[in-house]
């Protein structure tokens, strides 16, 4: 089974960030920035922070070093994982945003990607809650699941940011 390292992406002002892409099965849905861990990542100890950094600057033009990206845990301090899928959080700063694409949601947004070929456009939700079902479609659902994981007591997605910056 491909292993996956994910991010929560969230911006202190606009919340989380979700990518909208089109699959002939699922239709238009939206994803977490993130995916396959590659064959030369597999036998180092950070395979999956590796892999999300990477598909996270693939998918958006985003780049950040490896120590920007904390792990993602519970209230209980558990780490979330997903069979296998490991999950980050990152806190985008407006200088991570460089690209031509803008919010499909509100072109208003001064953020902006540049966004890979696969995706049609994204997005920033800050009520976790309406993130979950946007991301259901997603990586067979196992994504959402990590999501309800965290956002327990969070109603707006810039709460996680406080649960990260408590580790």
């Amino acid at each position: 089974m491909a292993q996956r390292g994910f991010i929560f992406a969230v911006h202190p002002t606009h919340g989380i960030l979700l990518l909208r892409a089109y699959k002939k099965k699922k239709g238009v849905h939206h994803q977490l920035p993130g995916g396959r861990v590659d064959a030369d990542e597999l036998e180092l100890d950070d395979a999956h922070r590796r892999a999300a950094v990477r598909e996270l600057r693939e998918e958006t033009g985003i780049d950040v070093p490896m120590t920007r990206l904390k792990v993602a845990t519970d209230r209980e301090g558990e780490i979330v994982r997903r069979k296998n899928r490991e999950y980050f959080f990152l806190e985008l700063r407006d200088a991570d945003g460089a690209g031509p694409d803008r919010d499909h949601d509100n072109a208003e947004n001064p953020f902006t990607l540049a966004l890979s070929g696969e995706h049609t456009g994204f997005t920033f939700e800050r009520d976790l809650a309406n993130a979950e079902d946007m991301i259901r479609l997603h990586s067979g659902g196992e994504n959402a699941v990590a999501l309800r994981t965290l956002r327990y007591d969070h109603g707006d997605a810039r709460e996680l940011l406080a649960t990260a910056h408590g580790q």
